[in-house]
């Protein structure tokens, strides 16, 4: 079987898109942005409900704002559906990875080094492996740690050490998410706040989340139906490798550089940049870790390419949150409501507090994080909050979208989690990870406190 044709024009998609962006020639980009265009609008009926809504409402948000604002409206929405089509182009890029982990020995050897530590460090070291393997492999880490850990019989999903460690995996996952240049939440973030020093923020955010993984290691948080496991002679007996985990990390920090050495010298987006760098690194690593049960690296390389529509959904939802929450920006400018200019001199405490409390709290009410960070972006991203305050801003966002999808019914690493320890998504959401979502947003807050005041 070939490469489906949707397939093609997705590939078309990423190298008319890099290749304008890399060279200034604004020709391929406006190609690659109808080619996404055409590609959404052929997968449609294959979208999630929620993706499908969300693209309905973007449509008509857009010609409401073209028919309202003929002057500035089109030119805004042009940028917000070429801004959208860089984090489609990313989430395109991030399904390919899909096949390579799921076909390698060296993931599967890393994670069970790391569920096999002595009870006492196990819970710290999945999570913290976890942050580090989840750069790249994204929410398959916790998916991975959970068949690992899962023995025979039915009764093994509801096992609290099993249930522990899972959620670890999952706040590993979710923590990463906050620093890394590789994923939508930090592109997001970058792309709506002008004045934010990308490197700066990502050296703040990733010591951030150096913290909260030490805190959250001290005090578990766990609830009693995810209890940490006591028993000294379970799996931490077993004597493993760490090489596989130490190559791994080498390697996330090998693909983590090279998006930061290409956006540095290109001037490209880090969206752009990590879209560039991770296919390569998909088909090097396909290439040089042979699976046994492998056809052949024609079928490899034709499994990999079936992955590009793998986030179809996603990426019609991050496409669209782009497009509404400028829609929404413009007409609140429009209007003369004066938000942009809300965070000024002392308001700018109150503002950030109020946005690490209503960001993960929307989520909580079924409100995919994607939109309401996009839009608190768009509002005060370019305004006075975020040109005063932009580090502050930008950490503000970053730890709400990570508490955001912990407290989601409807994020993907909730519906992993729960699917993995057979409970329901809401428990996992609104019992589970409360806790964990308080003290990041807490923290995230504090933090911003100090960025302010100092």
């Amino acid at each position: 079987m070939g490469v489906a044709p949707i397939n093609w024009i997705q590939l078309a998609m990423l190298v008319a898109l890099l290749a304008g962006s890399l060279a200034g020639v604004q020709a391929p980009v406006v190609l690659a942005v109808l080619l996404m265009l055409g590609a959404t609008a052929w997968q449609f009926p294959r979208l999630l409900p929620m993706a499908q809504l969300f693209l309905v409402l973007a449509l008509g948000a857009g010609a409401l704002v073209w028919g309202l604002l003929p002057g500035g409206g089109g030119a805004g929405l042009w940028r917000a559906v070429e801004q959208g089509a860089g984090f489609a182009a990313l989430m395109t890029v991030l399904g390919m990875l899909r096949h390579p982990v799921r076909r390698s020995a060296t993931v599967r050897a890393a994670v069970r080094w790391l569920v096999a530590r002595p009870p006492r460090r196990r819970f710290a070291a999945v999570g913290a492996g976890a942050q580090g393997l989840a750069l790249l492999f994204n929410i398959g880490i916790i998916g991975m740690v959970g068949d690992l850990l899962r023995r025979p019989g039915e009764e093994a999903l509801h096992d609290p050490g099993r249930r522990a460690l899972v959620l670890g995996a999952m706040r590993g996952a979710d923590l990463v998410t906050v620093w890394s240049p590789l994923g939508l939440g930090f592109a997001i973030v970058i792309a709506g706040i002008p004045a934010l020093d990308p490197l700066a923020f990502l050296a703040l955010a990733a010591g951030f989340a150096a913290l909260a993984t030490l805190l959250t290691t001290l005090w578990p948080m766990l609830p009693p139906e995810a209890a940490l496991e006591e028993d000294a002679a379970s799996a931490g007996a077993v004597a493993l490798s760490a090489r596989p985990l130490v190559l791994l990390l080498a390697v996330c920090a090998l693909v983590l550089a090279a998006a930061i050495a290409l956006h540095e010298v290109s001037g490209m987006s880090f969206t752009l940049s990590s879209a560039t760098v991770l296919p390569v690194f998909a088909l090097l690593w396909m290439a040089a870790e042979r699976a046994p049960e492998s056809e052949g690296f024609a079928a490899d390389l034709r499994a990999t390419l079936s992955g590009l529509t793998d986030m179809r959904s996603e990426a019609a939802i991050f496409l669209s949150a782009n497009v509404i929450g400028t829609v929404i920006a413009l007409l609140v400018d429009a209007a003369g409501l004066g938000l942009a200019g809300l965070g000024a001199g002392a308001m700018a405490l109150p503002v950030l507090v109020a946005l690490s409390l209503l960001i993960p709290l929307c989520a909580a009410c079924f409100l995919p994080n994607s939109i309401v960070v996009v839009i608190a972006a768009q509002l005060f991203g370019a305004g006075t909050l975020g040109q005063a305050h932009p580090l502050a801003l930008a950490l503000v966002l970053a730890v709400g979208w990570a508490s955001a999808i912990a407290v989601s019914p409807i994020s993907a690493m909730s519906l992993m989690v729960a699917r993995t320890c057979g409970t329901h998504p809401q428990r996992v959401a609104w019992r589970w990870n409360p806790p964990f979502a308080a003290l990041l947003s807490g923290l995230g807050a504090l933090v911003a406190a100090l960025l302010v005041l100092l």
